[in-house]
């Protein structure tokens, strides 16, 4: 396992994203590399999150004002969870551009000689990316189907219009429509989730475990260099840049389970002996207009 097959990985993800419209970012054949896009297509993700936002609210709504017993309530109740939970996970009001330099720049440096629990790793993070992404359209046609199987069930937009008079009155030219709703909004929240805590935080924290491994065996052995530091601190500085308020607090637990550079992991700031902020190295991307 290599980082050619992690990035082959993240450009499925993100041209699948492209369909959908969930992110902010695309891969650019052409550049070879990950950017942000345009500000017309960017219009249309935010469109996207108000509609996200508009079917939460009416999940919400369907479970307080339509469940007439326990199992309902219940039922509701997780399928209002995960959408919520799935769209936390990916909200973002606008464009982050310093994810996208971080992904670039952990991808254009050449690979390393893996050790074993090394590439063990690498491999479980692919096969994990792939689980998660079928999870995704999985659930997103679990609820599609739900529409049309169970079209009252609170929790599915469908309900709200659902009364005991129109439940025979339903046919499939009223919930496909409906069903479409479901899993366009679920693949939506999915991708979206899966690009903040894959693609960038769980990447990320994997390629920097691994840098920090290979300094560390580099200066055990007499072989490193202060650049190979530097290279290391400048790996994490813009991965501590990446500020995603959901993200900060997973970042910092699984950094400290990893137990690398736990003196200065962290350290965000610029200090008296400290290389300059990150804003220095990385150079903003314009938007790109398609």
């Amino acid at each position: 396992m290599s980082k050619i097959a992690i990035l082959r990985c993240i450009k499925h993800h993100l041209n699948l994203g492209d369909y959908f419209l969930t992110t902010f970012v695309t891969w650019d054949e052409k550049l070879g590399k990950i950017r942000l896009i345009g500000k017309n297509k960017s219009k249309i993700v935010h469109a996207g999150t108000i509609l996200q936002l508009a079917v939460i609210a009416a999940r919400i709504w369907s479970v307080v004002t339509k469940a007439t017993s326990l199992i309902e309530t219940v039922i509701g109740i997780a399928i209002t969870s995960l959408t919520t939970i799935a769209f936390l996970l990916r909200f973002e009001i606008s464009a982050d551009y310093l994810p996208v330099q971080f992904l670039n720049f952990v991808f254009s440096t050449k690979d390393l000689a893996y050790t074993p629990k090394e590439k063990m790793f690498l491999t479980c993070l692919r096969v994990f990316m792939d689980l998660v992404a079928f999870g995704c359209f999985t659930m997103a046609s679990i609820y599609g189907l739900l529409s049309v199987l169970l079209p009252c069930q609170p929790g599915l937009v469908s309900s709200l219009i659902c009364t005991e008079e129109l439940v025979l009155a339903f046919s499939p030219g009223v919930l496909i429509p409906f069903a479409f709703l479901e899993f366009i909004v679920y693949m939506q929240v999915g991708l979206g989730g899966m690009y903040y805590i894959l693609s960038v935080l769980l990447t990320g924290v994997t390629f920097l475990w691994i840098e920090c491994g290979t300094f560390i065996r580099n200066f055990e052995a007499g072989l490193t260099h202060q650049i190979e530091y530097r290279k290391v601190q400048m790996f994490e500085k813009i991965l501590n840049a990446c500020r995603c308020p959901h993200n900060g607090y997973v970042l910092a637990g699984v950094s400290f389970k990893l137990g690398v550079y736990p003196a200065d992991f962290f350290c965000c700031g610029e200090g008296e002996h400290d290389e300059p902020r990150v804003d220095r190295f990385v150079q903003r991307e314009e938007y790109e207009e398609m």
